[in-house]
């Protein structure tokens, strides 16, 4: 019965992740642009590959329920005033990782935010940041 549980819960991952890909960064366009706010379900990884991705101006990003989000390009860029939002749930923030080859930036106004009662997690593995936004 554990075995069923185990590869219930990496199937429905794996739909999120398509799901969510093919909705926020159709085609091959490099860099992707992320030009309307979404929500996206708990537990994505949005993975582009070697293309760029850019969460543009005003944007949220909202995750849902238990809040973890994987994001994995080359260079991951925030414009102005871009969000991502992840309270996770019952007291317990969400969970925020991203794997960029190149580099992460995050312009003025620009805010990852895992912030609850017991706070979340922000992972940025990149070749470098410059961080102009804010990590909450």
């Amino acid at each position: 019965m554990r075995l069923f549980s185990r590869l219930f819960v990496v199937s429905l991952f794996v739909f999120n992740a398509s799901s969510a890909f093919a909705q926020l960064c159709p085609g091959v366009a490099d860099p992707c642009v992320i030009s309307t706010s979404q929500t996206i379900a708990s537990g994505t990884l949005l993975d582009i590959g070697t293309r760029d991705l850019v969460v543009a101006s005003g944007v949220t990003l909202t995750v849902n329920g238990l809040g973890t989000l994987t994001i994995a390009a080359d260079d991951v860029t925030f414009a102005d005033n871009a969000k991502i939002l992840a309270d996770g749930m019952e007291g317990f923030g969400g969970d925020i990782l991203i794997d960029a080859t190149g580099a992460v930036t995050m312009n003025p106004g620009s805010r990852i935010d895992v912030q609850a009662a017991f706070g979340g997690s922000i992972s940025i593995t990149a070749e470098s940041v410059q961080m102009n936004g804010q990590l909450k």
